[in-house]
C-alpha cells in the first residue's frame, strides 16, 4: 500500500541550478570525448540526442525536445579545438597519473593522495528508519549495516594513512550529517495526497495508510535527501582526489530470509535513465560530472578494486539491470546515478561487497573482528572487516601505485547470464 501512496517528489535540498558552475570547466574536451564520454557513460542509448543542439563548436544543452525546437538553452559546452587530442582538464583531483609522477618512495606510495571514507548510512537511532538493521532467523546480534561500514572505515583509514594517503571519514559516529530531522518535514505532509486506488476503503482504512505514508515521506526526505546532501557538503569543501562509498550489499528480503545467494558490486557515476533526465538538477549534474573528468579515475579505481576483491574472496559479480548497467565486459563494475555520486565533486567509487543475508557472511558478521582465521561453514575465514579492508587498500594502491602493488590477478569474464538480484540500495 505504501508503494500506492507515496508519489515522486523532488528532495527537500533541492534548489535551482547554477548552470554557471561549468563556466571553469568550458573548453576541456574534443567534441569526439565529449561525445564518447556522453553515449558510453553517462546517457547511453541516445537518451539526449533530441534535447542537444551543435553549433560554432558548442552544444546547446535543453531542458527537453520541445524546448529544443522552441525554447532557449539551459546552458551550452563549449569545445576544445579539434586538433587537440589532449586538452587541459580543469581537475580538482590528483589522477592515478599525477600520483605516480610524484616519484614517491615505496614506503609512503599514496603520498600527496586525499581520500575520503564515507561509511554508508546512519545507524544508531536511526537504523531502523533506514531500513538498514536486520535481525536474520533472530540468530546472534541485530546487524545495523552502518555499524558495519564504520568499522571498516576505522581499519581502512589506518591502512591508508600508513601508505601515506590523508584520509577523512564523512561520519565517524552515529549521528546524522545533517541538522535536519524527519519532524521538519511534517510542513510537507499536504503534498502527499491518498492515491485513489484506495478510494474504495473504509475512510479509517485510507486515513491510518495515508498517516503512514507521510510519515515514511518524511523519514525518506531526512535519510535520502538532507543526509547526502549534508555528507556531500563535507565532501565538497574538502575537495579530496577520491571518495570511497563504503557499503555491504544485501539481496531481497534481507530482514528475514538468508539467501545462498554472495557476490560483489563496484559502482561509478553515469547511466542516467530517462526519467531522471527530466530533472533539471540531474541534468545539470550529469554535465558536470562529465566535464571534471572524474570518469577515467572512477573506472581504473573501480577494476583495481574489483580484481583485489576477487582474489580475496572469488565471489562472482552482481548480474546487470535498467538502472546498474555493466561498463565493458567487467560485470563487477556498473554505472548507475545515484544521489551521492552525482552530488560528490570528483572521482566517487562505490563499494557493495558481500550479502549481509548470506548464511556465510551472516556467520562472520557474528564473529565480530579477529586475529587469524576461524572456522566459518567448514574453511577458515579472516574477520569479514579486515578481508574488506584490506582488499580496498590493496586495490587503492594497485590504482595509483602499481610498482608498489603484487601483479593483478586476472578477472575471468562471468557468464553473461547471471542473474540480477534487487538489492537493498535499489529503488
Amino acid at each position: 500500500m505504501l508503494a500506492g501512496l507515496l508519489v515522486a517528489a523532488l528532495p527537500a535540498y533541492a534548489a535551482a541550478s547554477d548552470w554557471s558552475d561549468l563556466d571553469e570547466l568550458q573548453s576541456t574536451l574534443t567534441r569526439a570525448q565529449f561525445d564518447a564520454r556522453l553515449t558510453r557513460v553517462y546517457a547511453p542509448d541516445g537518451r539526449l540526442d533530441d534535447r542537444l543542439r551543435e553549433h560554432a563548436g558548442a552544444m546547446a544543452i535543453f531542458a527537453s525536445a520541445a524546448a529544443a525546437a522552441t525554447g532557449a538553452p539551459l546552458d551550452e559546452v563549449f569545445f576544445a579545438a579539434p586538433n587537440d587530442a589532449s586538452p587541459h582538464p580543469a581537475r580538482s583531483f590528483l589522477d592515478p597519473d599525477d600520483l605516480r609522477a610524484l616519484g614517491n618512495p615505496s614506503n609512503a606510495p599514496l603520498r600527496g593522495l586525499r581520500i575520503m571514507l564515507d561509511p554508508g548510512h546512519i545507524g544508531g537511532e536511526w537504523a531502523r528508519v533506514e531500513e538498514r538493521w536486520f535481525w536474520l532467523n533472530r540468530i546472534g546480534w541485530p546487524v545495523q549495516e552502518a555499524a558495519l561500514t564504520r568499522y571498516v572505515a576505522r581499519l581502512l583509514r589506518a591502512r591508508l594513512e600508513a601508505a601515506g594517503a590523508e584520509v577523512r571519514i564523512t561520519c565517524p559516529d552515529f549521528t546524522p550529517a545533517t541538522a535536519k530531522r524527519p519532524d521538519d518535514y511534517r510542513a510537507r505532509d499536504s503534498e502527499l495526497a491518498a492515491d485513489p486506488a484506495y478510494a474504495h476503503l473504509p475512510d479509517l482504512f485510507r486515513e491510518g495508510a495515508l498517516l503512514d505514508a507521510r510519515r515514511k515521506r518524511r523519514e525518506f526526505l531526512f535519510v535520502r535527501g538532507a543526509e547526502i546532501q549534508a555528507r556531500a557538503d563535507i565532501v565538497n569543501a574538502w575537495r579530496p582526489d577520491l571518495t570511497l562509498c563504503l557499503h555491504f550489499n544485501a539481496a531481497g528480503g534481507a530482514y528475514t530470509q538468508s539467501t545462498p545467494d554472495n557476490r560483489l558490486l563496484f559502482l561509478i557515476h553515469g547511466n542516467y535513465l530517462p526519467g531522471e533526465l527530466n530533472d533539471e538538477a540531474q541534468l545539470h549534474a550529469l554535465f558536470r560530472k562529465l566535464l571534471e573528468g572524474s570518469h577515467d579515475t572512477e573506472r581504473r579505481v573501480a577494476e583495481a578494486l574489483s580484481q583485489t576483491f576477487f582474489e580475496a574472496t572469488g565471489l562472482p559479480p552482481c548480474g546487470g539491470s535498467d538502472i546498474s548497467r555493466p561498463l565493458g565486459t567487467n560485470l563487477y563494475v556498473q554505472v548507475r546515478n545515484l544521489a551521492a555520486n552525482r552530488l560528490f565533486r570528483g572521482p566517487v567509487v562505490f563499494l557493495e561487497p558481500y550479502y549481509q543475508n548470506n548464511a556465510g557472511v551472516y556467520a562472520r558478521i557474528q564473529l565480530g573482528d579477529y586475529d587469524g582465521l576461524r572456522d566459518v561453514e567448514n574453511r577458515p575465514q579472516p574477520s569479514i572487516f579486515r578481508e574488506y579492508a584490506d582488499a580496498a587498500a590493496a586495490g587503492i594502491l594497485r590504482a595509483y601505485a602499481p610498482s608498489n602493488a603484487p601483479s593483478p590477478a586476472t578477472v575471468p569474464p562471468p557468464a553473461r547470464d547471471v542473474p540480477h538480484v534487487k538489492a537493498l540500495d535499489e529503488p
